[in-house]
């Protein structure tokens, strides 16, 4: 099956974990002494590989700051890139949670070789501000952080040799702030801007980013604009409706987006995508506990969710290992193929939601919640009128009125959002 990202529409980057990645890249000989279920190969499940037999989408994000030192595993390393797309991710979530060890230029230069070994797109290493609840920030703080990041700026300036194009993430909590760090760290030369924290995952504020990013000349010769970690089927066609949009208006850009739930979301949590849910009330994937007792090793009762994986397993292909003092009958190798099924059944659920989401109005409404609804009619307005500011109050208005924020908190159906 192959799902090739359209240009007509904002483009998913699934965010790999190093751990799907590593087992797709092992020797099958060491994954069950080679006993792989019927008719599936470990190589099926590197869905960067085009023409693969289970799912092809040749586009991915992942992240420098997993182990920028050494090597990728194979399917980043070894990947043609002539027919895929890794964007890279320049490690500050890892290192602002204490998951990379920081050593300055230690750290910089690591982090800079692999971007430009491995990435076709790469994003700056930035410095976030602190997610304060309650007071802003103040100016103190916030030029604290904006001075680490123009460190790594000019150490990366200095350092890069061309084989990356660059994307400059911006922060900040408000417009404000944001407007205060785009003016800090514009003079770096890059190829579009990625947004990071929780404020424009608000349709509104994406939108006003969007004008003032258009109004100074910063979109001009600019090619992507991604928005970090947030994946609900929602939001992403909104995200296509806000790229329609700018390029009716003259703005070529591409509009891509990450998250890393399909695969999170069963290692962390023990959960899997189930089926689609399309209403007013519930628009994306709802989700179920995943299949692990030992009742099933053995079994033959097939997977009972829709993926191309899904097709050929039993759970017994999934549930391999007994034992009383096993706390799961899985093994690798169950993991990556649950993992595989729902990034195939978020893609899946994806493009159901853009088909209906490019219905008449009237017909999309019985479908689509209301937020949504408001929030694609502002984005086809706001990019024509000579008043953007004005569409966008209103919006804010609508968002407040159907409660959108909580909605938005969430992801879609489920409160998974990783």
């Amino acid at each position: 099956m192959t799902m090739l990202p359209r240009s007509d529409r904002a483009t998913y980057t699934p965010a790999l974990q190093p751990d799907y990645a590593a087992t797709v890249s092992c020797d099958p000989s060491k994954i069950r002494d080679g006993n792989i279920p019927a008719g599936l190969a470990l190589s099926d499940f590197n869905f960067l590989n085009p023409g693969g037999a289970l799912l092809t989408h040749p586009i991915a994000l992942y992240s420098a700051g997993h182990d920028p030192e050494n090597p990728p595993p194979a399917i980043i390393r070894d990947r043609d890139r002539t027919k895929s797309t890794l964007i890279g991710d320049s490690g500050g979530y890892q290192i602002k949670k204490g998951k990379l060890t920081w050593r300055e230029d230690r750290t910089r230069q690591a982090i800079l070789e692999f971007l430009e070994t491995y990435a076709d797109y790469s994003m700056t290493l930035d410095h976030p501000p602190p997610s304060v609840k309650g007071d802003k920030l103040d100016h103190a703080e916030l030029q604290n952080c904006l001075d680490k990041t123009n460190v790594n700026l000019k150490f990366f300036d200095r350092g890069r040799q061309g084989r990356t194009k660059w994307i400059n993430v911006i922060q900040g909590r408000d417009m404000k702030e944001i407007a205060v760090w785009i003016e800090s760290v514009k003079w770096f030369d890059s190829v579009g801007w990625a947004a990071g924290g929780e404020f424009t995952l608000n349709p509104a504020n994406l939108l006003e980013l969007m004008i003032y990013l258009r109004d100074n000349g910063l979109l001009d010769g600019r090619e992507i604009f991604h928005q970090f970690g947030k994946g609900s089927i929602s939001l992403a066609c909104f995200y296509t409706e806000v790229q329609q949009a700018m390029r009716q208006a003259g703005i070529d850009i591409t509009i891509t987006f990450d998250t890393s739930s399909p695969f999170r979301m069963t290692g962390e949590y023990g959960n899997q995508y189930t089926n689609p849910a399309f209403t007013s009330k519930c628009f994306g994937m709802s989700t179920g506990k995943v299949f692990q007792g030992q009742c099933y090793v053995g079994s033959a009762v097939p997977f009972p969710f829709t993926s191309a994986v899904g097709r050929l397993i039993t759970l017994g292909d999934i549930c391999v290992q007994r034992g009383v003092l096993k706390a799961s009958s899985w093994d690798a190798l169950s993991h990556v193929m649950i993992k595989h099924h729902n990034l195939d059944a978020y893609l899946r659920g994806l493009e159901i939601a853009h088909n209906i989401s490019a219905l008449d109005d009237l017909d999309a409404q019985n479908h689509s919640p209301r937020w949504l609804m408001f929030a694609r009619e502002a984005a086809r307005r706001v990019f024509k009128t000579s008043d953007p500011m004005t569409v966008i109050k209103h919006l804010k208005r609508d968002l407040r009125n159907e409660k959108a924020d909580k909605i938005l908190a969430e992801d879609d159906c489920n409160k998974i959002s990783v």
